[in-house]
């Protein structure tokens, strides 16, 4: 009901919340290219299996996803 609906859209931000830190660790180590490209990767790939992993697990393999899509949109300054 309800409680699930709120956890569906706080899910995101909290895959982007607990990112920040590491996100600008991660630029300064590898570069702010490779971090950006995997970032894209994962969202892209999040994005695309939302469908089937909604199908197939429900309401929590679509909070695991955007919880991860929230991790892809990481912003950093390296």
């Amino acid at each position: 009901g309800e409680s699930i609906k709120g956890l569906l859209l706080s899910s995101f931000y909290w895959g982007y919340f607990f990112v920040q830190l590491p996100g600008g660790v991660l630029a300064e180590k590898f570069g702010p290219k490779i971090v950006m490209s995997i970032s894209m990767i994962l969202c892209s790939t999040t994005s695309l299996f939302m469908p089937v992993a909604t199908l197939k697990c429900g309401w929590i393999g679509l909070y695991i996803l955007k919880v991860l899509q929230g991790v892809s949109q990481v912003k950093f300054r390296p």
